[in-house]
């Protein structure tokens, strides 16, 4: 993924095509799978899990175990995503009972990942660094498809575990070997989430010009591409801190920049979807506890509401 995530979606449904002419069930879920990682970056998360629903029943019908399980760990990932938190930990455990080759391939790679960030989520810090770490570790070899990127995530989430655990300079070093990594990278999602970690560590080690300034690189790169589900998080963490630095009215206008990317992903899903409305509950609890360490809303109006 390279920030072209239109064009890779567009590309995918090409390949759709041209399986189908052919009759190629290996080219058209492939193509499908790829759709999909181009959906969650441009926030089109409804027409994902139908998507993500077509491939499993597809792959089911035609007795690709190998591709159901990709499609349904994706699916599990989805629910994490929109915080139905114990469905993603559910969904995961459930593939991790079923795969449990070593090393471990694809789809357990990112189930061992979606129950780490449900167990982050929900309290649980020193679970969720164990299995972060665990697919961090997995040799190199034999490659399996997208290893690169999952285990990218994987190290964000290592990095979020040692803050959430309190762990500050081990968090501090793994930020920045992160932001390195991504720095190299032509995916504006990666580096955008790279420079709001190192903000957020550089708060809990009470250096908030240093925590501004990366907030403000944070959403530089990601500037000029539609990023809805990287939005809210960036500028929800850069809200927060132009809060904290009495700063009220940059402090409103990230605030109003986050509930507009998360108002576009709630959105997404059909009216009465389960997954719109864990997503919707789930942000009002986040944002209740983002500002509850303030003590008080720092904006006046909605802005913090």
């Amino acid at each position: 993924m390279q920030g072209e995530y239109a064009q890779s979606c567009a590309t995918a449904e090409a390949g759709l095509a041209a399986a189908a002419e052919s009759h190629s069930l290996v080219m058209y879920l492939s193509s499908l799978s790829s759709k999909s990682l181009a959906l969650i970056h441009m926030g089109a998360w409804g027409e994902l899990q139908r998507v993500l629903e077509h491939g499993i029943d597809l792959a089911r019908k035609n007795g690709n175990e190998p591709w159901a399980g990709i499609f349904q760990v994706m699916l599990a990932w989805l629910h994490m995503l929109a915080c139905d938190f114990s469905g993603a930990r559910a969904l995961g455990e459930a593939l991790l009972a079923k795969h449990t080759e070593v090393p471990m391939g694809q789809t357990q790679s990112i189930a061992w990942i979606t129950v780490a960030y449900s167990d982050l989520a929900t309290g649980d810090p020193q679970r969720a660094l164990e299995a972060f770490t665990r697919v961090r570790d997995r040799p190199l070899k034999p490659k399996v498809f997208m290893q690169q990127y999952w285990r990218m995530i994987a190290e964000f989430g290592i990095v979020r575990s040692h803050l959430e655990l309190g762990n500050l300079d081990a968090a501090e070093t793994g930020a920045e070997i992160f932001a390195e990594e991504m720095a190299a990278l032509a995916d504006p999602a990666m580096r955008s989430r790279a420079w709001s970690t190192l903000a957020l560590v550089a708060a809990a080690k009470r250096n908030l010009p240093r925590a501004l300034q990366c907030a403000d690189r944070a959403v530089e790169e990601m500037r000029g591409f539609d990023l809805p589900w990287v939005a809210w998080r960036v500028h929800g963490t850069a809200s927060w801190l132009y809060a904290l630095a009495a700063q009220p009215q940059a402090a409103a206008s990230h605030g109003h920049k986050a509930e507009a990317a998360l108002l576009h992903l709630v959105n997404s899903f059909d009216p009465g979807d389960p997954l719109r409305e864990t997503l919707r509950q789930g942000m009002e609890n986040l944002k209740a506890r983002f500002w509850g360490k303030l003590g008080r809303s720092p904006v006046a109006g909605d802005a913090g509401q």
